[in-house]
């Protein structure tokens, strides 16, 4: 009895550690995979957790056809690329996407969702069957192309009819890539709106040689004429104007004591009016008509008032009044729309007043006076708003736009850093993420001015300087993203964003609203739920988030068993071990 039993535990300790072993590989094999915070229905992936990380759903690139999500969910960079089944994606909330996040997937055939955010042209590249269903925010379906505020992100291959397609009117960026997916070869712009493109992003694969643009309505120095003229020069621009230089001299007693240019465009008739001189009085015509389509040089002919001061010019012999010095300025008057209302070079004495000229429907923004100094060639540029504007609509949704309201809010002035010049001047525009909305708890934010990034000086929001830790900065022109850590505490509402450079700054507004993100203090965990009402009254549950931190994949406590069955089996084996030690002192005493 004594020999089974001890052979016995052996044999039993032995089985112990071989299944704790085989167990133990089944428990890690089974986890090295990431656990899907989602259920299925069918070969449909229904979000519960808000969020769709990279590798989440590895392994069902060929079998995923749907993801749905009822409430706001984010899909991170590259989390859902490359699979090639994915035809819809459902959101009943706030859809953010990372980039790349959908690239490649050519079977994805409809997108809806209740608003957008986060999205650029790499998000979708190669979803070349895409369409898009977005009932309100800042992202809009227009013509089927996406847009936010006055910027496109992206058209889709089904979007462009005949190899022809139609930007909307009003828009002043065309993203990175945003044309990639198409085969355009006849691009036109709404209205003849072509002079309000000032940023044209990246392309690799548009446009193709021979490719027709029509300009129509921009000047040869505009930023569309000269984006594609430098960098395609074998893409045509069809209703390209010309500009030609009218030269204006200002004669008494046959010396030409000032000169100035205008310009005229092509086809259209020009009025010169001539200026008037303190001491001079016109003495021919004082307006001539310029018709002929040619650069050109008019004169007015003036004479001088007796007694007056002595015309400039060469100094005449002998005492005589000095002429007081002018100095050119040209004088810019622009809305943010792209309308040129005023581009002209005129002489002013240093000390002199320069404000900015009343425009119907047109709000002109701080500053609107400029004070010539004793400097030759400068320039001042002054910015209106459309009165009451407030962004494009598009599709079936609210457009969103890059302009205020009607006035920008006054900038803020820090002493000691740029000069208060430089904090006074409103130079520079957004470009893209002008005004955006973004849901409280998600980010990160990207936000583009037109500004050089050498000339940056600093980040402003609500006044307070942003520490260079809480955001990143790219050249082209100046692309700041605030970082997801700092937009998460944010107080809901608006934020004014202020970009400070050494000569000038941007204005532009931030708002931050209410989500479903839940906050961690102090190691305390806080869980969001959100509850939908019917509409007859009864409440249901809806989307649950924890943020409870994990572990990449948690602890798995078959872990525990499998150490449990470990332990128990080398103790059974051990016990054998002792028993058979203590048999053989037992006959070792009886043979003494």
């Amino acid at each position: 009895m004594a020999k089974m039993k001890k052979g016995f535990l052996k044999k039993l300790g032995c089985i112990l550690i071989s299944a704790s072993i085989i167990l133990t590989g089944f428990t890690f094999f089974g986890s090295t995979t990431s656990e899907a915070e989602g259920t299925w229905e069918g070969s449909t992936y229904v979000v519960t957790d808000g969020h769709i990380e990279l590798g989440e759903l590895m392994g069902y690139e060929d079998t995923l056809t749907g993801v749905t999500c009822d409430g706001n969910l984010t899909i991170d960079d590259s989390a859902l690329s490359g699979f090639n089944s994915l035809s819809t994606i459902k959101v009943n909330g706030n859809l953010n996407l990372g980039h790349s996040s959908l690239k490649g997937d050519e079977a994805l055939s409809s997108v809806s969702c209740e608003s957008m955010s986060g999205a650029d042209a790499t998000t979708f590249l190669g979803c070349t069957n895409i369409a898009f269903s977005i009932s309100g925010g800042d992202y809009y379906i227009h013509n089927k192309g996406l847009y936010t505020g006055t910027k496109l992100i992206y058209v889709p291959s089904k979007a462009v009819s005949d190899n022809k397609y139609i930007i909307k009117e009003g828009t002043t960026v065309i993203g990175d890539y945003a044309l990639d997916d198409t085969s355009i070869t006849n691009l036109s712009f709404q209205n003849n709106s072509a002079s309000s493109i000032q940023t044209i992003g990246t392309h690799e694969k548009w446009p193709t040689d021979g490719t027709h643009i029509n300009i129509t309505g921009a000047g040869p120095t505009s930023p569309i004429v000269e984006y594609f003229s430098h960098n395609y020069p074998n893409v045509i621009l069809d209703g390209a104007s010309t500009t030609y230089t009218i030269t204006v001299n200002a004669v008494c007693d046959g010396t030409t004591f000032d000169t100035y240019t205008t310009f005229k465009t092509e086809g259209i008739e020009l009025t010169v009016n001539a200026k008037s001189y303190d001491g001079y009085t016109i003495s021919g015509d004082s307006s001539k008509v310029i018709t002929a389509d040619a650069d050109d040089t008019i004169s007015f002919t003036y004479t001088k008032d007796s007694p007056g001061p002595t015309p400039p010019g060469p100094e005449p012999p002998g005492p005589g009044p000095t002429p007081t010095t002018k100095y050119n300025v040209t004088v810019v008057e622009q809305a943010a729309d792209g309308t040129v209302f005023k581009n002209e070079t005129n002489q002013y004495e240093a000390g002199a007043t320069i404000s900015a000229t009343p425009h119907d429907g047109y709000t002109a923004q701080a500053p609107t006076t400029y004070t010539v100094v004793a400097a030759d060639n400068q320039s001042v540029t002054f910015t209106y708003t459309k009165n009451g504007s407030g962004g494009g609509t598009g599709g079936g949704g609210s457009g969103g736009g890059s302009s205020s309201e009607s006035s920008t809010p006054a900038p803020v002035v820090k002493p000691g850093t740029v000069s208060a010049e430089a904090q006074t001047t409103n130079k520079y525009h957004i470009t893209e993420g002008a005004n955006q909305t973004v849901v409280a708890g998600s980010g990160p934010v990207r936000i583009v001015c037109d500004g050089p990034v050498d000339k940056f000086a600093y980040l402003l929001i609500d006044g307070n300087e942003v520490d260079k830790a809480n955001y990143t900065m790219e050249s082209g022109s100046t692309i700041i993203t605030l970082t997801k850590e700092y937009v998460a505490n944010l107080a809901n509402g608006d934020h004014a964003v202020q970009f400070q450079y050494t000569d000038g700054y941007a204005f532009t507004t931030l708002k931050i609203t209410g989500g479903t993100a839940a906050t961690t203090t102090a190691g305390k965990t806080t869980t969001t739920v959100t509850y939908k009402v019917s509409s007859d009254g009864s409440i249901s549950s809806g989307h649950t988030q924890d943020s409870t931190p994990k572990t990449a994949d948690g602890f798995d406590n078959r872990y525990l068993l499998c150490l449990a069955i470990f332990l128990l089996g080398a103790g059974a084996i051990l016990f054998s071990r002792q028993k058979k030690l203590e048999a053989i002192l037992e006959s070792q005493r009886d043979e003494y």
